[in-house]
């Protein structure tokens, strides 16, 4: 039966309500409704229920003119329009890497379609799909601002990821407990944070050292061990410190560095983005002029020794240098077992330590190390019994300077030269037949820098296992060590030295290679004891079970030479 006429031009109640922008009413006739299905797009026009942000398109309520349409542009007509998404300022750019300064309040992943730091990269490098990247590698304080690294491939995000070397570090303008004139200078703080896994609980660790405090506001220096979501916030909170806001309400926290090793080159990368002035002048500090990152000191060279001089012999006579003190010369002087009047030569002898406790038992010294500031302090306490001379270690053999001596060792030195084989074969060539050739290294298993950590395992305190994790072991890698890491966060340039990380198995073969007869191997703890707490008794075993040190001895033979 034909529908009846209606005075809108003969439409239906259906046919109505849709041009209206409505949807039916439960009034309307089901059996007037057209045979073919409605067409979906004038459901979105008219009623859509898709989500979009309300900045996006009109209201469901749009009024009448408009038939619900969404504007293309700024109020033009034909499509939707797109958020605004600000050009970040790029610190670091490759094939597979991106690291741009991230704004404040901006988040690393956004909701929907809202725009984040993923996003905004995304599109300022033109990359169409979502799916194509780039991709997060770390967190990042969505109230800071600094150093974002993005990976741009799978491959790069997932080595990323596995490696889990990559740190951070932080400053952090506060008012607090951390501000107080009897306020710790540095400390840790450590949370549980539930896992992934039923019952799993996570670990959160974060470093802190105070660089400066001034009417009230202290700046901090965080290096967080953990990479948990909010975890900079909880433990600023635990510390009773609140960030304080600068110039435009712009929050006191800055991730001013990020470390990692390259996914490709797998050398290790330094970014900075150097912190605003405000935050060093309101805590009392001068504000830096910025630092750049510096190329790694070549290996065993002596101007890279040169630079980290006055720290070194200002570590060397600290309270810090309990292991060197307690372990490590005592172990040095057993192992070599010179005798009154002999000669030991002390190869990277550094400011002379070794030397003057050797000298202290009748033993003769001669001294070398690629360091003229290290020798010039060395010689400052030289005896007529012991000498010093600059000299590269890696060419010691054909050093006609350097007499033929009853002994030798290089104590926490050989892990910084590269190649090794030249050291020892020097070493014998100057040690007399059946005299003992020394080495001391950090334990390549256990104590390998930036591939080894603590760890711990369990839900409650009392009853957690502490254990060593160990992400590398084998392969071979040279590894920049920043020795002045308080300086550079105050402004200062980094003042890096390489570290050489080997397995066991490359210095007694290097030992064999140059015709020394290794005899003895020692594996040296920490002495240290933990106060007392929940985890002490734990720590402690800990350490008793994990070498922080490895010793090696070898003979000079008597006649030939095993390597020959």
């Amino acid at each position: 039966m034909p529908e009846r006429s209606s005075p809108e031009g003969g439409k239906s109640k259906i046919q109505r309500s849709r041009l209206r922008g409505g949807k039916p009413t439960p009034q309307d006739d089901p059996a007037a409704r057209p045979a073919r299905p409605a067409r979906p797009i004038r459901q979105n026009e008219a009623g859509s229920r898709t989500r979009r942000p309300p900045a996006r398109g009109p209201s469901r309520e749009a009024g009448p003119g408009t038939g619900g349409q969404r504007s293309r542009g700024a109020g033009s007509a034909g499509g939707p329009r797109r958020s605004y998404a600000p050009r970040l300022t790029e610190l670091y750019k490759d094939d597979l890497l991106i690291a741009v300064d991230k704004p404040a309040g901006m988040e690393l992943r956004g909701q929907d379609e809202s725009i984040s730091v993923i996003e905004a990269v995304r599109r300022q490098t033109r990359v169409r799909r979502a799916a194509h990247g780039p991709w997060s590698v770390h967190q990042i304080e969505t109230a800071a601002t600094g150093v974002c690294v993005l990976a741009r491939t799978p491959a790069a995000r997932d080595d990323l990821l596995q490696s889990k070397r990559t740190e951070k570090f932080y400053l952090a303008l506060v008012e607090g407990d951390p501000a107080g004139p009897d306020a710790p200078a540095n400390g840790t703080i450590s949370t549980e944070q539930k896992g992934r896994e039923v019952g799993e609980l996570r670990q959160l660790v974060t470093h802190y050292q105070r660089l400066g405090a001034h009417e009230g506001r202290a700046l901090l220096r965080l290096r967080p061990r953990t990479d948990g979501r909010g975890q900079l916030q909880s433990h600023l909170r635990m510390l009773n410190a609140r960030v304080v806001s600068g110039p435009g309400a712009r929050p006191g926290i800055h991730l001013a560095e990020v470390v990692l090793t390259h996914p490709k080159t797998h050398e290790r990368l330094r970014i900075q983005c150097a912190a605003p002035d405000w935050m060093y002048t309101m805590a009392g500090l001068k504000a830096p002029s910025g630092a750049e990152p510096q190329p790694p000191e070549p290996a065993a060279s002596g101007e890279g020794w040169d630079r980290v001089a006055d720290w070194y012999a200002e570590y060397v006579g600290s309270a810090r240098n309990d292991l060197i003190d307690e372990v490590v010369n005592p172990g040095v002087r057993r192992l070599l077992d010179a005798q009154p009047g002999q000669v030991v030569l002390d190869v990277a002898c550094g400011e002379g330590a070794l030397a003057r406790l050797l000298r202290d038992t009748g033993v003769r010294v001669l001294g070398i190390d690629a360091s003229e500031k290290l020798i010039a302090r060395a010689q400052e306490h030289a005896s007529l019994d012991t000498r010093f001379v600059v000299a590269d270690a890696r060419s010691l053999a054909d050093n006609a300077e350097i007499p033929r001596v009853d002994h030798a060792c290089c104590v926490l030195a050989l892990m910084n030269m590269d190649p090794i084989e030249p050291v020892l074969a020097g070493m014998k060539a100057h040690v007399k037949p059946g005299g003992r050739v020394v080495v001391v290294v950090l334990h390549p298993a256990f104590r390998s820098p930036k591939r080894t950590a603590w760890a711990w395992e369990g839900k409650d305190s009392r009853t957690q296992r502490q254990y060593r994790r160990v992400e590398a072991y084998l392969s071979e890698q040279a590894i920049d060590i920043v020795m002045n890491p308080g300086q550079v966060a105050s402004g200062a340039r980094p003042v890096t030295t390489t570290t050489f990380v080997r397995p066991i198995q490359s210095y007694v073969n290097a030992m064999g290679r140059a015709g020394l007869l290794v005899d003895a191997m020692e594996e040296w703890v920490s002495p240290r004891v933990s106060e007392p707490g929940p985890r002490a008794a734990e720590e402690n075993r800990a350490r008793r079970e994990f070498p922080i040190f490895l010793a090696l001895r070898a003979v000079s033979p008597v006649t030939g030479s095993a390597g020959q």
